[in-house]
């Protein structure tokens, strides 16, 4: 076991939020000793959260209110950097380091390196990666930590919170959605780890590691598009002479069709044609029409590519069994 000593090579990349955090959170400015001379003993300490950033305070703050002690460790956090010699001893470990774009998805540098420091302390109990990864690094952890020869074992489960209100995103989130990635995680820890940080009702969804990663990256995407959707009907209401509160009245009225918020058929993968894509005439017919006329060049690229991408879609990808019309 490492004694209150950071593993060589560990790093974590820096969160610009994190002093603002701390001055907002004095519940969290409490030192790991601290926190183990409030304990009667080890075993009091059943949950570690490694990563100190925004998601990892969440954690902790969902931890805290339901009357745990997790201990946490942040080698770019003070009070926090410092490996507790009670951490091989959790039930539990989430990683909530953070993962930046790569040459080939996710950046995993951060997640191995946590995965590495548990390997090297003998860590024997379950890895929860909460930072957000792509299907295929599920794998690739997997073969790491194998290569590791790690005794734990891992578990993929993604957060959907906004970094201005995490904590309270985290603690409220209903459905929790959880994947194994080793056939030996011990499901009863898991699920206890997973609720003993969140609000009461909460629901806990398994599907593979995978699933998992698919929902959380394109939640994100869809959020994106949508806020580009808007982006776009905005700046093409300016173009045309509106004004700022005009161009905002054009954004929220495109955001009033019920179309967007609970009809299937318009997330419900597959058309008339059987195949993938829209094939309504409308909607092709409009998006070329945006495509050809608006006047910002980035724009008229991005509504050409998706363009393209349906057309891809309806031409190029398998057809899906059950199709809406």
């Amino acid at each position: 076991m490492n004694n209150g000593t950071p593993a060589p090579g560990f790093e974590l990349i820096s969160d610009s939020h994190a002093t603002k955090d701390l001055d907002r959170t004095s519940s969290y400015a409490r030192s790991n000793a601290g926190a183990a001379e409030a304990a009667s003993e080890i075993g009091s300490h059943e949950f570690g959260v490694i990563g100190f950033g925004v998601l990892g305070k969440a954690l902790v703050a969902g931890y805290e209110r339901n009357g745990h002690q997790p201990l946490i460790y942040d080698p770019n956090v003070p009070h926090f950097n410092e490996i507790h010699p009670a951490l091989c001893q959790c039930l539990a470990i989430a990683i909530a380091v953070p993962t930046q774009p790569g040459p080939d998805g996710y950046d995993l540098r951060e997640v191995k390196s946590a995965l590495n420091l548990l390997a090297r302390i003998g860590y024997r109990g379950v890895v929860v990666v909460v930072s957000t990864i792509g299907p295929r690094d599920v794998r690739t952890l997997e073969h790491f930590a194998r290569q590791l020869y790690a005794r734990y074992s891992i578990a993929v489960s993604p957060e959907f919170l906004t970094e201005a209100n995490a904590s309270a995103d985290f603690y409220g989130q209903r459905v929790v959605y959880f994947g194994s990635v080793s056939t030996s995680t011990d499901d009863i820890e898991l699920r206890r780890c997973l609720e003993a940080c969140r609000g009461g009702g909460v629901q806990l969804r398994e599907l593979s590691a995978e699933q998992c990663c698919l929902i959380k990256t394109h939640r994100n995407l869809a959020l994106a598009l949508k806020l580009t959707s808007a982006n776009l009907a905005y700046l093409e209401a300016v173009e045309n002479g509106l004004d700022a509160e005009q161009a905002q009245g054009i954004v929220d009225a495109v955001f009033d069709d019920p179309r967007l918020h609970s009809q299937a058929a318009y997330h419900t993968v597959g058309n008339s044609e059987g195949t993938m894509g829209f094939a309504g005439k409308c909607l092709e017919k409009d998006l070329a029409a945006k495509a050809s006329g608006i006047a910002d060049s980035v724009s008229k690229d991005l509504l050409a590519a998706l363009l393209r991408f349906n057309q891809h879609a309806r031409r190029h990808v398998i057809s899906i069994p059950s199709c809406q019309s």
